[in-house]
């Protein structure tokens, strides 16, 4: 899956430079790039407002300008989050997937939280709205786009009413999610150089109901499949600021 990712990148690269021929691109000020440091936090309507706004993923984006008005954008974060029961629980019973250790007996988590690590590669292109004054990067932009997530759970502090929790974390994998995003935003210059970034997203999930009505016979399957599924709605809506630099 990274390989792939890794070499789409490089096409779409390749493609962009020989869509250009060679000629000087335009960029307002004559800045063609512009990397920026910016925090993104999701908007779930299942988990509260103001945690998801107290732990948001950091990241980093490389821009490159194509054209007036025209760019493409490379990112990468990572991030390091607890989902607690309250939270957990309710996405569980709406997708009903159960945890099972026979034919007959059925378990499930009662009270915890599991910790887990995500990282995000991303790429996309934008299209500056030059009506609106605005030039390659500054200005108001839309942005569509390709994210893979990487996420994995390096602690389960969950409680099972079998009496017994997992044999530690070493059975965990990473595991891979994907989604296209719509993104709407604005730079704003605050000297030559140096800008302000924000912006809104829906993203849209490839797995979000491919799986439900499912019984689990591990611990490990079981909380793999309903971090994917849970972290996938937890994304579809997201706000995002940054700071950066034109150059």
């Amino acid at each position: 899956m990274i390989k792939k990712f890794i070499l789409f990148v490089c096409f779409s690269i390749n493609f962009y430079s020989f869509a250009s021929n060679g000629k000087s691109i335009p960029g307002y000020l004559g800045s063609k790039n512009a990397a920026a440091i910016k925090i993104q936090s999701n908007l779930a309507t299942s988990e509260d407002f103001l945690l998801q706004l107290l732990r948001p993923s950091i990241g980093i984006s490389y821009e490159r300008v194509l054209s007036r008005r025209g760019s493409i954008t490379l990112g990468f974060g990572n991030s390091k989050n607890t989902i607690y029961s309250s939270s957990y629980y309710p996405f569980v019973e709406n997708k009903n997937n159960r945890l099972a250790f026979s034919n007959t007996a059925y378990s499930s988590p009662i009270e915890g939280s599991v910790e887990y690590r995500n990282t995000y590669f991303s790429i996309a292109k934008s299209y500056y709205n030059l009506a609106s004054g605005s030039l390659a990067p500054l200005g108001f932009y839309t942005k569509i786009g390709y994210t893979l997530n990487l996420q994995k759970i390096i602690k389960d502090n969950m409680l099972y009413l079998i009496g017994s929790n997992p044999n530690g974390t070493s059975l965990y994998q990473t595991q891979y999610t994907s989604s296209l995003n719509l993104e709407f935003g604005s730079k704003r210059f605050i000297n030559k150089n140096i800008f302000i970034q924000k912006s809104i997203a829906f993203n849209i999930p490839f797995n979000f109901w491919t799986t439900s009505n499912t019984r689990f016979m591990n611990i490990e399957d079981f909380n793999e499949t309903n971090l994917n599924f849970y972290l996938s709605k937890a994304r579809t809506l997201n706000l995002s600021i940054g700071i950066g630099a034109a150059f």
